[in-house]
């Protein structure tokens, strides 16, 4: 009889010991559901003059503690965390990727925007690297974008300029959504000022192949005038020593 309640009270401690681990890890799928975040593009007043030619943008290269969709928060120089509860709704390279080809296709100013893993064809590529996609700071945070971009002429395969662009926006409050709208707000600043740039710089590439070839074809027009100046001279000369 004791052997048997022996076997009964070790039974019922061992499966209360089991209860009482498995409420220290944290199972698959357990706990609430992290809050999840989007960025959206900003509407502009400004009329963009259409242009006839298609550009590609590529999602952002990234470190390993940016290519995620957790949202990183810098707590000091050399250490790196992530929100708790947070995640956006897609990994950082992509969703920066989506929003400035959701910003440019909005002015209308070009015949197409598509990323550039779509398999379209376009003579101009916008290619990029995102060195800080954070929060930082204490208390109130701030979040903190910087990307540098590369245009490329696809056809040479030549840049044609480089740029850095840089924004920090404090968030309004401390909890995450403040951060998100400031990161919301930083990539806004960036966009038009990033869209402005891309046209500046091809219409001044566009013109200058222009003004080029228009100066060959002068050329080529003079030379020939010359070329036939000289045949009437030889000719006339001729005329006079006979």
């Amino acid at each position: 009889m004791w052997g048997k309640r022996l076997v009964k009270i070790l039974a019922l401690g061992g499966a209360l010991g089991l209860a009482a681990c498995g409420s220290l890890v944290d199972l698959p799928g357990s706990g609430p559901a992290p809050q999840i975040y989007a960025l959206s593009a900003h509407e502009t007043d400004r009329v963009y003059e259409k242009r006839n030619w298609r550009l590609l943008i590529d999602e952002p290269v990234a470190s390993r503690t940016l290519d995620t969709d957790r949202i990183a928060m810098w707590t000091s120089q050399v250490e790196v965390n992530y929100i708790t509860g947070a995640l956006w709704s897609d990994r950082a390279p992509r969703l920066v990727q989506g929003l400035l080809v959701e910003s440019f296709d909005r002015t209308g100013a070009l015949e197409l925007v598509a990323p550039g893993r779509a398999g379209m064809r376009a003579p101009y590529l916008l290619q990029s690297t995102l060195q800080a996609f954070q929060a930082e700071g204490g208390g109130r945070r701030s979040a903190r974008i910087r990307i540098k971009f590369v245009l490329v002429e696809q056809a040479s395969a030549d840049i044609l300029a480089s740029k850095v662009f840089e924004r920090e926006v404090r968030a309004r409050g401390a909890g995450a959504k403040s951060i998100v709208l400031a990161f919301n707000e930083a990539l806004g600043e960036i966009a038009p000022q990033l869209m402005d740039w891309v046209l500046d710089t091809i219409d001044a590439t566009r013109t200058a192949v222009v003004e080029v070839e228009s100066l060959d074809e002068n050329e080529e027009v003079e030379s020939e005038s010359a070329d036939g100046n000289e045949g009437e001279v030889d000719e006339v000369g001729g005329d006079v020593d006979s």
